[in-house]
């Protein structure tokens, strides 16, 4: 699965967009400056509720508002968080139009169908579920 994974190229429009977005929540903001200091490629580990999915939702916005045609993959571990999870997430922040436009949805399982694909911005959410110990 790590060959899918590494072959997915992320844009470097990520960097200029989010360094002053998420200044408002000091939790996402510490996770997203993480993130941005490992080049994109790290994981938001932060406690439930403090906005992972927020953080997502809201660095999508931004990439759109930077290029409306902005491609961007969520990956789930389940067809449940699929086709409503993110759906809803989206929704609750009045963003749906971001997801009916920019937003490419996949299972763990079916990454594959993905691989050699460029994305503005990639969300592997729950990314933990597949994670071996080392």
């Amino acid at each position: 699965m790590s060959k899918v994974f590494n072959s997915i190229k992320v844009s470097k429009k990520v960097e200029k967009v989010l360094d002053i977005f998420f200044k408002k929540n000091e939790i996402q903001f510490k996770g997203l400056s993480s993130w941005k200091e490992f080049d994109y490629r790290s994981i938001l580990a932060m406690c439930t509720g403090s906005g992972k999915s927020r953080c997502g939702v809201l660095a999508a916005k931004r990439i759109v508002e930077e290029n409306p045609k902005a491609k961007i993959l969520i990956i789930v571990p389940t067809e449940t968080l699929r086709d409503e999870g993110w759906y809803d997430e989206f929704k609750k922040w009045e963003n749906l139009g971001i997801y009916n436009k920019n937003i490419i949805r996949s299972c763990y399982v079916s990454a594959n169908k993905i691989k050699d694909k460029e994305f503005d911005l990639v969300i592997m959410d729950e990314l933990y579920v597949h994670l071996k110990p080392l």
